[in-house]
């Protein structure tokens, strides 16, 4: 009697008559073996539902759980090799047993009767090449979890204006992104000496958040900081905050405007600090060719002072990046500064020429 318990319930331990399951105690074997195929049958089917099904354009599926797509990378978790990345072109079909939340490029539309809607955003739990969403609209799955990219970049420059020198160029950029919130920081310093003297010397930093209320509209706020010993400027700090609009976002290219009410705080070396309000835009624009062996790149900022203070300045930065190898590139860039109104015997425009590397990286 022992053993049959022990061949149709070896999952139970053996315990007295007073204390085994009622299942155990059923004098009718034909329900308990039931009982035990229909459990088997549970978890077979269980372990199938969680199995989400991506068919590639060659015809080879791949089981596992979707986790996100970011920058057309399909991030799969599978039982056979772990997690893994496939690229979103190669994928022809997407059927998942869990709900997936679409954020879609800028300019894209979503369909009306696929899914539900959040928002800005679509939950569904298939998606096809030839089906109403189009693939190639699709810009991310699953955006909850961080990522990130940036580069930093070395090199030399000559500079004319206030100065006349060989000088040394270090800058970078980051950029954090988790749902609806994006955190942009931003550095950058030049110096250079000629004869023991310091012949260049300045350097700016910032912060900039970004609050998506829909895909293309979001709220800005932003903070600048700025320093040149040859223009006498000890510290500038611009506060600002508006509205941005992004034209188009997706990864081979990006435009965006962003505007809004400014406090300019200014302490020159030779005159006493002063706060103005003014008026301020961002205008981005990037664009890969050749698979994104070539970047361009183009970003300002205006400054328009109000009241008392008549003041106009723009910063800009435009330039190409080519690859070389890996994430490395070659780095041309030409940068602008311009203040209509400059402290005491100094000029209104410096330009400075960067020749460089930089390296790129990314989530």
């Amino acid at each position: 009697m022992y053993s049959e318990h022990m061949n149709l319930f070896f999952i139970f331990p053996r315990l007295s008559p007073g204390t085994r399951p009622l299942l155990l105690r059923t004098p009718f074997r034909p329900v308990r073996c039931l009982f035990l195929l229909l459990v088997s049958m549970l978890t077979l089917l269980q372990g199938l539902a969680q199995a989400d099904v991506v068919m590639l354009k060659n015809g080879d599926p791949v089981r596992g759980k979707i986790l996100e797509m970011q920058d057309e990378k399909l991030k799969l978790d599978t039982d056979f090799a772990g997690v893994i990345y496939v690229n979103w072109d190669d994928i022809e079909r997407i059927d998942s047993d869990q709900p997936l939340t679409l954020i879609f490029h800028s300019g894209a539309d979503i369909p009306e009767g696929v899914g539900n809607r959040d928002g800005d955003r679509l939950i569904v739990t298939r998606i096809e090449a030839e089906g109403p969403i189009p693939m190639s609209t699709v810009k991310a799955i699953n955006p909850g979890t961080i990522y990130y990219r940036g580069n930093i970049s070395l090199g030399g420059n000559h500079t004319t204006g206030n100065s006349e020198t060989q000088a040394i160029n270090l800058s970078g950029n980051f950029t954090l992104r988790k749902d609806r919130s994006r955190l942009n920081l931003t550095a950058k310093q030049n110096r250079g000496e000629a004869k023991g003297q310091t012949t260049a010397q300045n350097a700016s930093g910032g912060f900039r958040y970004d609050y998506y209320l829909s895909r293309q509209v979001y709220l800005v706020a932003d903070q600048l900081f700025e320093s040149d010993q040859l223009q006498n400027l000890t510290l500038r700090s611009t506060s600002s905050a508006g509205l941005g609009y992004d034209f188009f976002d997706q990864k081979s290219r990006s435009l965006s405007l962003s505007l809004g009410p400014t406090c300019v705080y200014q302490d020159f070396s030779t005159d006493s600090a002063t706060v103005t309000p003014a008026f301020t835009w961002m205008l981005n624009w990037y664009r890969e060719f050749r698979g994104g062996d070539i970047k361009l790149f183009h970003k300002h900022q205006g400054f328009q002072d109000v009241g008392t203070s008549s003041a106009f300045r723009l910063n800009a930065d435009q330039g190409i990046r080519v690859k070389v190898w890996g994430d490395l590139s070659l780095n041309v860039e030409y940068n602008i500064r311009y203040n209509s109104k400059p402290a005491a015997d100094r000029k209104e425009l410096d330009t400075t020429f960067i020749f460089g590397v930089s390296y790129e990286f990314k989530s």
